[in-house]
C-alpha cells in the first residue's frame, strides 16, 4: 500500500523542502540582521543568536542533503 500511495517518495520530498525551507529561512534572519532590522513583535530584551542560526543551519543542510539524495539518488 506504501508504494502504491507513492509514501515513500512523498517522505523525502517532505524532508528536502523542509531543510531547504530551515536553510532559507536562516539565511533570511542572517541578512535581516546584518541590515540592522528587527521584526516588530520583538521584545527590546531580544538579542540576536548567530550560534543558532548556525546550528538550525546546519540541520538544514543535512535534512536536505539527506532528502535530496533519497529523491534524486
Amino acid at each position: 500500500m506504501i508504494e502504491a500511495l507513492g509514501l515513500d517518495t512523498l517522505f523525502a520530498e517532505m524532508i528536502f523542502a523542509i531543510g531547504l525551507a530551515i536553510i532559507l529561512g536562516n539565511a533570511y534572519a542572517y541578512y535581516q540582521h546584518q541590515r540592522g532590522e528587527r521584526p516588530d513583535d520583538a521584545d527590546e530584551g531580544a538579542e540576536f543568536n548567530t550560534g543558532r542560526v548556525v546550528f538550525l543551519s546546519v540541520v538544514g543542510a543535512l535534512m536536505a542533503t539527506w532528502g535530496g539524495i533519497s529523491v534524486f539518488g
